[in-house]
């Protein structure tokens, strides 16, 4: 059994995941991980840390909107994170 805590699903858009966690903290590094793993960035062995400010109404909404700013701020300056 894997490790991961996340599954492609087939599907016509660019990529389809299932995630799971025993929190919101773990479901959302889960789809962090899936994001990487789609993406296949260039790491470097450089340490970047980047505060992020986030608001939303409900917990679904916040991760949508949390992981939408990661994948900007991934394409904005050309990083990657883990």
């Amino acid at each position: 059994m894997s490790d991961k805590s996340y599954r492609f699903i087939e599907h016509t858009a660019d990529i389809c995941v299932e995630a799971w966690g025993k929190s919101w903290i773990e479901l959302l590094q889960g789809m962090l991980c899936a994001i990487l793993e789609g993406t296949e960035p260039d790491f470097s062995n450089d340490v970047i840390e980047r505060a992020l400010e986030v608001e939303s109404n409900n917990l679904e909404n916040l991760l949508i909107d949390v992981l939408n700013e990661i994948i900007a701020c991934m394409d904005i300056h050309k990083e990657a994170y883990n």
